[in-house]
């Protein structure tokens, strides 16, 4: 059985303050919401995760507090208690007491129609708090791209620049990809932030003259760790591109990974990548 839905608890209800915070609840759609004193909210330990989340994320929140970033918490209303107990916010609700001016009372989103039943209402609770996250599309770097192509970020400017230089499509998803799509967003960018545009530059332009950029996968993470290797070597840049288009020109990229992950079948494909390439660069004294 589900409480009706109010915004006005009982007359037998003895806690002053938590029948002033319903009585000033603000009805928005179909839900209600109210800013809530920090003494009015719990945390059940049953099933919110005190005990596995991470400090090191409060204390990052509590340090980079921006009011404009926290949305609600969301609250389930336990009117004999005169309490609010939190479903969705237990980390937001510690790092806000963690700040310069910390806060006594927080926005809340409160839902009123759990089950009276205590046993059903900590159940209800518990499926909203496993399923808070289960209908949002986490951002992942490469949806941040544009973004920070306004905001000015140097790296990816850099990183778009070479992109559109070399005809590559940045792209999103997984699995396999075609002619002239980048294989991996973080990895393109690790690297660029790593060695510059002008490493990248050399990067996409060794693929070029290897005509990988016309096979699948000719961007992928492992071509372009091995390439990265290449060029962070110690030597002369046209040498050894010239060496490695000598060496690698009659094979393909997906080739060179399965190559570097068979021989080294126990590394990160990056990390095989970039050993096999070591490899190859192995004779190119005697070659060049």
């Amino acid at each position: 059985m589900k409480r009706i839905m109010q915004v006005v608890t009982n007359e037998n209800t003895e806690n002053t303050l938590y029948r002033t915070v319903v009585s000033n609840t603000q009805k928005i759609g179909n839900k209600y919401f109210a800013s809530i004193p920090r003494e009015l909210l719990k945390v059940d330990p049953d099933y919110q995760r005190i005990d596995t989340r991470s400090a090191a994320k409060i204390e990052l929140l509590a340090r980079n507090w921006d009011d404009n970033k926290m949305s609600p918490l969301s609250v389930v209303a336990h009117e004999e208690e005169g309490k609010f107990y939190v479903v969705d916010g237990y980390g937001r609700l510690v790092a806000s007491s963690m700040i310069e001016t910390p806060k006594k009372e927080l926005e809340c989103q409160i839902i009123f129609d759990a089950p009276l039943d205590d046993h059903e209402r900590k159940l209800f609770e518990a499926r909203l708090f496993i399923d808070q996250t289960k209908e949002l599309e986490l951002i992942k770097p490469y949806h941040k791209h544009k973004a920070n192509l306004l905001l000015g970020d140097e790296v990816c400017i850099a990183m778009q620049e070479v992109c559109d230089k070399y005809g590559v499509t940045i792209c999103t998803g997984t699995g396999q990809r075609g002619r002239g799509m980048l294989g991996s967003y973080t990895d393109c960018f690790r690297i660029t932030k790593a060695v510059g545009k002008a490493g990248l530059e050399f990067v996409f332009e060794t693929i070029q003259k290897l005509h990988w950029h016309e096979e699948k996968n000719g961007y992928s993470r492992a071509v372009m760790n091995g390439m990265l290797k290449v060029y962070r070597t110690n030597k002369d840049h046209e040498k050894l591109q010239r060496f490695v288009v000598s060496k690698l020109r009659g094979t393909t990229p997906e080739k060179f990974r399965a190559n570097a992950v068979s021989k080294y079948p126990q590394r990160y494909e990056t990390t095989a990548a970039a050993m096999f390439m070591e490899d190859i660069l192995e004779g190119f004294t005697e070659e060049a």
